[in-house]
């Protein structure tokens, strides 16, 4: 079946994507998956390596499934709960609490799966989620640790919130990058050059 696949990794890892409707028990399954992963890991609860790679390779072959119809698959945690693909879970126990409190001791509060990512990715990725905040925070922010793992179907965004007046207007870095440094490109800012 995996021959018949028509997806092209290659485009997918290039930026997000407006985030598609997933089914809200699909989306808390994986959520529910992800954490028995990081609970056992956390507590050596596995019974043997083979233990643990069998539950890998099922919570892989379970997110396979939902990029084939969701090329980008996006966790967050909002408040105590996990969101995916914009859509509260509206599942908790407390597997999925520890999984929540030990992404907060990690500085991760969203993640996203897009389209190629390999099991390989998806065991590394879990191995560095199960990690003790120690052996991860020196290795920098969550972006800089998938980028030095090489984890390119893997990615989060850095969220910052602000509040804008209505005579203020929010425009991507390179965007002001650009008009900051004097260049001026068409639509560049969306504006005409005229200010506000």
């Amino acid at each position: 079946m995996a021959a018949k696949r028509t997806r092209k990794p290659a485009e997918a890892a290039s930026a997000p994507v407006q985030e598609p409707e997933i089914e809200i028990v699909k989306a808390a399954r994986l959520i529910q998956q992800i954490a028995t992963i990081i609970n056992n890991t956390l507590k050596h609860y596995w019974f043997s390596e083979e233990d643990r790679s069998d539950a890998l390779a099922a919570n892989f072959a379970f997110l396979d499934k939902l990029l084939e119809t969701c090329p980008q698959v996006t966790v967050r945690t909002l408040g105590a709960a996990f969101t995916v693909n914009g859509r509260n879970t509206e599942y908790r126990d407390s597997v999925t609490d520890a999984l929540h409190d030990h992404l907060a001791l990690l500085g991760i509060d969203n993640f996203f799966f897009v389209v190629g990512v390999t099991a390989d990715e998806f065991a590394k990725f879990c191995e560095i989620i199960g990690s003790q905040p120690e052996e991860i925070k020196p290795l920098g922010d969550f972006s800089t640790v998938l980028e030095r793992f090489q984890l390119r179907h893997i990615q989060t965004k850095k969220l910052i919130y602000h509040e804008i007046a209505g005579a203020e207007m929010v425009v991507k870095k390179d965007d002001y990058e650009r008009l900051a440094a004097g260049g001026k490109e068409k639509g560049a800012g969306g504006g005409d050059g005229a200010g506000a």
